[in-house]
């Protein structure tokens, strides 16, 4: 049989903590304003992994709150491990993820625009550092994938491409 874990998420919007219906920054449900409480409680109630999403930067192209999510990291230090996604899309913005003390960074857009980025990355980082994030609609993977009309690669090309790099 095989294993999966589920990851509580925190997904963050000017410092809060929210969700997205269906990915539409209109349509924002705001569920706090401390994220490293929300964070403590995750560990607290015994989770392995945190998943943290900086939106702003998703949405921007390059992180907008590397700060808060060092704090993050911080509180769930020795209790959950992090990983940390939303506008890494350049080395020195994983790089800068990676520097919070997260344990992986969260990969999508970047992955699927440049097919040979996964491997440099893996190189200088290790596989066990990355993960990729994939949002597939009618059977395409698509980079920013809230984006009406995101174009994309069928899904199964896009895992086995980023399988081969290493990811």
């Amino acid at each position: 049989m095989s294993e999966f874990e589920l990851l509580p998420a925190i997904d963050l919007i000017k410092g809060r903590v929210v969700r997205l219906r269906r990915g539409d920054f209109d349509q924002e449900t705001a569920y706090g304003d401390d994220p490293v409480a929300v964070a403590r409680a995750f560990a607290d109630a015994g989770a392995g992994w945190l998943h943290v999403v900086d939106l702003d930067g998703a949405r921007a192209g390059e992180p907008r709150q590397l700060g808060l999510a060092a704090a993050i990291v911080a509180e769930a230090r020795d209790r959950m491990q992090v990983e940390l996604g939303g506008g890494l899309r350049t080395g020195e913005a994983i790089a800068g993820a990676l520097g919070t003390g997260a344990a992986r960074a969260v990969i999508g857009t970047a992955l699927l625009r440049d097919p040979d980025f996964a491997a440099t990355l893996v190189a200088r980082h290790g596989p066990a550092r990355l993960v990729a994030s994939i949002d597939v609609r009618d059977g395409l993977a698509l980079g920013e994938g809230w984006r009406e009309g995101a174009p994309g690669l069928p899904a199964a090309d896009a895992v086995t491409r980023l399988a081969a790099a290493g990811i």
